[in-house]
């Protein structure tokens, strides 16, 4: 017997009352043993049988914890009641060769003051509740008991629901309840409670499972109470507790690479249980009672069609049981493949399919493509880095004098027809006329194209790259800066936006975000990153704009022909910009990048406006969200949002 074996003895003392000794026989005993212990009171017999069992389960009751009344304390005045029961139990110890337990006495209607018992003023049915309670806890907790043995015999009604609560909190401790009985005098039987007790934990781990998503209590209370027997219905219901907690061990952990697998395993369980009959269990109440809650289980996790859980189901289940931190990270690594598979992504790209990936960069195809289709490819951001890609091709392919060579520069960007798309091709005839109005290079070869809509002036254009604002870069310099040192295809971008007021917004809202992320190198490069993104997504759904290539807007008008081209790609917007901002909180969250924190902080004053977030318009339907203010709300609250709007945007 080890220092964890520890165990105390509860009970309420009944009042003494002159009678003859009873023996008490005990009712289903184990291996049908016939036991049976004898007493003149009524606690006697019940506490012989606690003490005994507590030897046989190798525990060593190191206390009697005894709730008493005043009466009890004091009547009758030659052998009370509370001395009589002491005596009772050292007799006990002694003929049986069992330690003697220390005695500690809880007061229920009385306090005892200089030795003496008195009468407790204004204690009121709740007071006293709490001051047993505590007492209780506290004198357990004091020696580290573990194991409670319980006699619930004694005591009026409020007692006994006492006890039924004590018994119910004793986990608390780190403690738990190994027997409890009960003398039932007109049968002469001790009547064990233990099976009430255990079918109130299963009730109790199903119940926190249902409210908290934590299986791990469920499937140590089946364990513990339906060991193997070898039958087929025990395996069945044993395979779905183990799925459930796999799938919650899954989620706790974030482990996504697992969750399509843990689910599939999860789907089959759920099946193969539902062939159970309360015939093939009849006989173990456990398992019937565990088959009864199942509808209970399966409510709270599958979806009402009964069919396995969707990544959005999944992340309601996480919501529903307030593990936000995994709703955001199973969002943010698994929607992808579901907007894949939900053809959110049909029509950007001519097909969508299957094909090899960088491992490095994605976890699967589907990720791949939603990132590259959505967010690298269509927007025109991606166009100016193209673009340069192109002017630095074609300023490398000749040998020729300086002003032959710039000639030839101008005439291919108005005449190249960049793999179809009219928009880049546009956006090369307007940087040729420029340079030729600019520069007068070759003005023989000038055509009628007409110039910018607001031509610009040479300090718009080159003040952003010039050291000096009054210097105008020569042409050699103007195409060097173009090449390589317009780090964020400024340049490119007004050609491409053709519109001067686009243009100053975009470079407007590129100084405010260097401004906020000067000398933190690491935000820097990750947060201009996704500010490029969020520039893409605002820029997809301005059709009259015509940044969205003519094939991409006949192929989305094919294959959504019940809505217009802007309703789908506004949905579509919504589905992008939602998923960044999601993005966003989930590494601010899972990073803490506490080195970056004022740069964070700055980064959201100066560029998430107030009542917006990443360009999402949260004012009709969701309250303002401030990332330097941000709280669980409104974290549950926007991915409810992309919950709804994905839905919504399913094919």
């Amino acid at each position: 017997m080890n220092q964890n074996d520890k165990g105390a003895l509860l009970l309420f003392l009944s009042d003494y009352r002159k009678q003859d000794p009873s023996t008490f026989h005990l009712r289903h005993s184990k291996n049908n043993q016939n036991l049976s212990f004898t007493g003149t009171q009524t606690n006697d017999a019940p506490v012989s049988y606690l003490l005994y069992s507590a030897v046989s389960d190798g525990h060593a009751i190191e206390r009697i914890i005894c709730v008493l009344s005043r009466k009890c304390y004091e009547e009758p005045q030659e052998n009370t009641a509370w001395q009589r029961f002491q005596n009772f139990v050292k007799e006990y110890c002694d003929k049986t060769n069992i330690p003697v337990p220390e005695f500690v006495h809880v007061c229920y209607d009385f306090c005892i003051s200089d030795g003496q018992a008195q009468e407790l003023l204004s204690d009121s049915d709740s007071k006293r509740a709490l001051r047993i309670y505590n007492k209780v806890y506290e004198t357990a907790y004091e020696k580290d008991l573990r194991y409670f043995y319980i006699d619930f015999t004694g005591g009026l009604r409020d007692i006994s629901y006492l006890f039924t609560m004590i018994i119910r909190n004793l986990k608390w401790i780190g403690a738990e309840c190994s027997r409890i009985v009960y003398a039932n005098k007109p049968s002469a039987e001790l009547v064990r409670l233990d099976k009430t007790y255990n079918i109130s934990k299963i009730i109790d781990s199903v119940s926190m499972f249902i409210n908290s998503g934590n299986a791990e209590i469920m499937h140590n209370v089946f364990n513990e109470l339906i060991p193997d027997d070898g039958t087929e219905s025990r395996k069945i219901m044993y395979n779905l507790i183990t799925a459930i907690k796999k799938f919650t061990d899954t989620i706790s952990v974030c482990n996504t690479e697992l969750i399509d697998a843990v689910i599939e395993e999860l789907s089959e369980a759920v099946k193969a249980s539902e062939k159970l009959s309360t015939q093939s269990i009849e006989n173990n109440i456990y398992l019937e009672l565990f088959r009864s809650m199942l509808p209970n289980i399966k409510q709270s996790m599958l979806p009402a069609s009964g069919c396995k859980m969707s990544v959005l189901e999944i992340v309601k289940w996480c919501l529903d049981k307030r593990m936000i931190q995994q709703a955001l990270t199973i969002f943010t690594e698994k929607m992808p493949d579901y907007y894949i598979e939900h053809h959110v992504c049909d029509g950007f790209v001519e097909k969508i399919g299957p094909h090899e990936i960088d491992g490095s960069m994605f976890s699967s195809w589907q990720a791949e493509t939603f990132y590259k289709t959505l967010f690298d490819e269509t927007e025109c951001p991606n166009m100016a880095e193209k673009g340069v890609e192109l002017i630095t091709l074609i300023n490398t392919q000749s040998n020729q004098s300086k002003e032959y060579k710039y000639s030839v520069f101008t005439n291919l960007l108005e005449s190249y027809d960049y793999a179809g798309n009219n928009i880049l091709a546009s956006a090369f005839k307007r940087l040729a006329k420029f340079i030729r109005d600019r520069y007068n290079i070759n003005p023989a070869v000038q055509n009628s194209l007409p110039l910018c809509k607001k031509p610009i002036s040479d300090k718009e254009c080159y003040g952003y790259f010039a050291k000096n604002d009054t210097n105008t870069p020569s042409l050699k310099q103007f195409i060097h800066h173009l090449i390589n040192k317009d780090k964020e295809h400024a340049i490119m971008h007004y050609f491409i936006f053709d519109d001067i007021n686009e243009f100053q917004k975009y470079r407007n809202e590129v100084n405010s975000f260097n401004a906020a992320i000067i000398g933190d190198s690491k935000v820097q490069n990750l947060e201009k990153r996704k500010l490029n993104i969020v520039k893409k997504i605002k820029s997809c759904i301005n059709v009259e704009r015509g940044i969205l290539e003519e094939e991409v807007k006949a192929r989305l008008s094919r294959l959504y022909p019940d809505e217009t081209l802007k309703e789908r790609l506004t949905k579509t917007s919504d589905i992008m910009r939602v998923y960044h901002a999601i993005k966003f909180i989930r590494n601010h969250t899972n990073h803490a990048l506490n080195s970056s924190t004022d740069s964070y902080e700055k980064i959201v004053q100066d560029y998430y406006q107030k009542g917006t977030f990443i360009g999402i318009d949260f004012k009709s339907s969701l309250p303002p969200i401030d990332i330097t203010e941000m709280n669980a709300d409104n974290v549950v609250d926007l991915l409810k949002y992309a919950i709804s709007i994905s839905e919504m945007s399913q094919k």
